[in-house]
């Protein structure tokens, strides 16, 4: 016997299908003006582009650009062969990326709508959400505090069945990948120290919801001290700052910047200090010589990452820039610091580590977690710091570098691995095995000082070449992350040299895909195109670039090519 509630649903969905206008005047005019308002949207978009004559962009009627041409038509042989000319869905998906980022209409409106819901509601969006006293969060780190716990098998099932068809399923298990890296390390006589660094709920949770109250130790996600006991069970060291952070408010001091994902100046060199006691404390590295380094003051003013993601009007008074001061450390005869190879740490960090570094983050330069853990260890230390993919991005950039035969890890006795804790929860954690150790001896070995670098150095000469794009990595999309510069990759072959000398006949090429929150006309380039490039060679400004989030290629035949820098030209 059925029930009431389910005779009340299909009586609704009958009437709803039986609707009618008593009137046909109205329901053509109706018809008419939905008409009339799909159409518009890609017409304003059509005309807006044609008018600005912008190249590249990709207006509604590009999307036939994705179709095979005649000719591949003519060559296809067999059903499979035209199903392979066919759009894939990571194509399709990629246009309709391009299409939203370059939205006229949508660019109009959405900043407005947005700051209608934040200033009258409080609201946010899918990326920020707005706490008390008008503090935001980062949604990430927040999925990573409330959600379930990491490590149950039912939640690492969930995290590769939700994988899109056009992506490649994630790996969430983060302990392997951790514990293999350790591994590799000791063959080059290194120790690996793991620094899962919180994120703002986990120490503000009361600025978050009113029903929380100021932790005495840092909110964690359920999986979390599994995840410190598993490393710990297999000889992982694991330096955790969360004691250091919630200790630091509790005196008084503010642990995180109110609009930005990040911590603050001084709850950074907090941590870098403490880190730096235990390095020496555990007899990691040597005790820190006198005088090598020495910091200054300089105030900073800025509008953080979260209000940017926002996309509130430009020119609105909700949120104003926040002042900050920062300890940019210099050498004893005054120049800025840097990274040094023959140092005997290694850092490998994300934006947690890079914000005070990367002058292009907004927040100053010469100031971030290096530079401060150098300055308190009053040591030279190398890093490869990247913005976004913590779980993954450093480790593939160290294997990339070992593969071209740039041993960086030569002469280190430790690798500190920093890394933003939501990355547990929401990172790929792809397996990435390091290369055999060459016959060198590693410090450890010697019992010496620091092995200067003996890598040679690229000709700097700028070449000039056109070539055909095999492939291109594509930036993120705006607003998903809170960063507004990504870097993309190419692979271009079929290279003729324009002026200069350039030997090879393909190259591996890095350039802006996004810039300031918008893509470049580069990110909208597809396979089969010709470009033209302003080549450097990438080891001559990778100090400059090599911190910004960089999208590779998943070609593994690419790692083998030397990189270049990329400026395309007309």
């Amino acid at each position: 016997m059925r029930s009431r509630a389910v005779e009340r649903r299909e009586e609704a969905l009958h009437e709803i299908a039986q609707t009618e206008f008593s009137r046909r005047g109205l329901a053509v005019l109706l018809t008419l003006a939905l008409l009339a308002t799909i159409g518009a949207v890609p017409l304003v978009q059509l005309i807006t582009e044609w008018r600005d004559e912008t190249p590249g962009l990709p207006h509604p009627l590009s999307v036939f650009r994705m179709l095979p041409r005649l000719e591949e038509f003519r060559q296809v042989q067999g059903i499979p062969g035209l199903l392979e000319l066919l759009p894939s869905l990571r194509e399709i998906h990629e246009f309709e990326t391009q299409l939203e980022e370059t939205s006229v209409v949508s660019g109009w409106i959405l900043p407005r709508a947005q700051y209608a819901l934040t200033a009258i509601f409080g609201v946010g969006n899918e990326q920020a959400y707005i706490g008390r006293k008008r503090w935001l969060f980062y949604r990430p780190g927040v999925d990573y505090l409330i959600g379930p716990g990491f490590l149950e098998p039912e939640q690492m099932q969930a995290r590769i069945r939700g994988a899109k068809g056009w992506e490649d399923p994630p790996h969430p298990d983060p302990i392997a990948p951790i514990i293999q890296l350790a591994e590799a390390l000791k063959a080059y006589g290194a120790t690996l120290v793991v620094v899962p660094t919180p994120v703002k709920p986990s120490v503000y949770p009361d600025y978050l919801s009113s029903s929380a109250q100021p932790p005495a130790e840092p909110l964690q996600n359920p999986s979390y001290e599994a995840f410190l006991r598993e490393l710990e069970r297999n000889g992982v060291r694991v330096f955790d700052p969360g004691p250091i952070l919630t200790r630091f408010r509790r005196e008084g001091g503010r642990a995180y910047l109110r609009t930005d994902t990040h911590w603050t100046p001084e709850a950074m060199e907090r941590v870098a200090q403490a880190l730096a006691d235990y390095l020496v404390r555990e007899g990691l590295v040597p005790r820190p010589a006198e005088g090598r380094y020495r910091r200054e003051e300089r105030q900073i003013t800025n509008l953080g990452d979260i209000a940017i993601m926002l996309k509130l009007p430009a020119g609105q008074r909700l949120y104003r820039p926040e002042m900050t001061t920062i300890h940019p450390v210099v050498r004893e005869d005054g120049a800025p610091w840097r990274p040094d190879p023959r140092g005997p740490v290694l850092l490998l960090g994300d934006s947690f580590s890079n914000i005070y570094s990367l002058e292009g983050m907004g927040w100053g330069a010469d100031a971030g977690f290096g530079e401060q853990l150098s300055f308190f260890l009053q040591q030279p230390i190398d890093r490869i710091v990247q913005n976004a993919g913590g779980a993954y991005a450093t480790r593939e950039a160290l294997q990339a570098d070992l593969r071209r035969g740039a041993d960086r890890l030569r002469g280190k006795r430790v690798v500190v691995y920093q890394f933003a804790a939501r990355e547990l929860a929401v990172g790929d954690w792809r397996p990435i095995p390091l290369p055999e150790p060459t016959l060198q001896p590693t410090l450890a070995q010697e019992g010496a000082g620091p092995i200067p670098s003996t890598e040679p150095k690229p000709d700097a000469a700028e070449v000039l070449v056109g070539g055909t794009i095999r492939a291109i990595s594509r930036p993120p999309a705006p607003g998903s992350v809170p960063y507004p510069d990504a870097i993309i990759a190419l692979h271009l072959v079929e290279l003729h040299v324009i002026s200069g000398a350039f030997p090879e006949p393909e190259a591996l090429v890095f350039a802006w895909g996004m810039r300031e929150g918008r893509w470049t006309e580069l990110a909208r380039r597809n396979a089969g195109e010709r470009v033209r490039f302003r080549l450097i060679p990438w080891d001559q400004v990778s100090e400059r670039y090599g911190s910004y989030v960089r999208v590779e290629l998943d070609d593994e035949a690419t790692f083998l090519l030397v990189p270049y820098w990329g400026e395309a030209v007309p």
